[in-house]
């Protein structure tokens, strides 16, 4: 007589075997990113105004930034009262010296810029 076999079925293996510190491997939704908020002026800017609002006619004025005794930045104003150093970014993160030029180079005005600015007026 001939025996009966019974036939086992065997489990197999998961694709991923979960062992001690591996990385779960289902598929996350990604994580949500706090969106920066970028200024409007992506470069520092000055604004030299007469106490009215209105601005100079500053052709020929230049700008100079220091940072404590470093120079960091120096552009020329337009005709309309209004200078941008493009090597500044925004917001400002020092306090800053500015100082205002004529057409000679003589200091003119000279103001403090606080911290965390992204324009400045300079007002007279």
């Amino acid at each position: 007589m001939r025996a009966s076999v019974n036939k086992v079925r065997r489990a197999t293996p998961p694709l991923h075997q979960p062992s001690q510190g591996s990385r779960d491997v289902r598929k996350r939704k990604p994580a949500k990113h706090k969106q920066r908020i970028t200024p409007y002026l992506s470069r520092f800017t000055v604004l030299w105004v007469q106490n009215n609002g209105v601005a100079f006619d500053t052709r020929g004025f230049r700008a100079r930034v220091f940072n404590g005794r470093r120079l960091v930045g120096s552009a020329s104003f337009d005709p309309y009262g209004t200078v941008r150093f493009n090597g500044i970014r925004t917001p400002t993160n020092a306090v800053l010296r500015l100082e205002l030029l004529d057409e000679a180079g003589r200091v003119f005005r000279t103001r403090v810029v606080p911290a965390d600015l992204t324009a400045f007026v300079v007002i007279g």
